[in-house]
């Protein structure tokens, strides 16, 4: 099923004050999480049925798992579970996102200790970079869905 729009900027205007709040104080209120991530199963139930409902709950699991043993923070698996829930592809980029910063900061680290400050970024700050990339992707493939049809029409007219 392809995501609409009002479906992603809703997840990027949610996930603005988070990724924010997160980067600076490296917490996420839960005013800001608990009602998306309560709302996250019906949700994931409505867009796409079984399947994904499954995916939001294994989801769930895993992170629910990772925070109990110390790995993982509140909001990054309450965030987690909600894009799961409502685009699943931008939670694997947001992963990317996240793994691609921690080896560039490992690898820089091992060639210039010193050099790379961070070992990695907020986990919803990440999460964020993958809607948004996701958000990106989805407008260019939209355009280039229009641009192709209307080099069709304009050839067959």
């Amino acid at each position: 099923m392809e995501h609409p729009f009002w479906l992603q900027a809703a997840l990027i205007w949610w996930l603005l004050p988070c990724a924010r709040q997160d980067w600076r104080d490296r917490r996420v209120m839960n005013l800001w999480t608990v009602p998306p991530f309560l709302a996250a199963l019906p949700l994931a139930h409505w867009l796409g049925g079984a399947d994904r409902l499954g995916l939001a709950v294994l989801v769930l699991v895993c992170v629910w798992l990772m925070w109990r043993e110390g790995l993982l923070g509140a909001a990054d698996a309450k965030v987690a579970t909600v894009l799961a829930a409502a685009v699943p592809a931008s939670l694997v980029l947001g992963l990317c996102v996240l793994w691609l910063w921690l080896a560039l900061g490992r690898i820089s680290r091992w060639l210039r200790p010193g050099s790379w400050p961070w070992s990695g970024i907020p986990g919803v700050t990440g999460l964020y970079c993958g809607v948004v990339l996701m958000a990106c992707l989805n407008s260019a493939s939209s355009i280039t869905t229009m641009t192709l049809l209307c080099d069709t029409q304009r050839c067959w007219s």
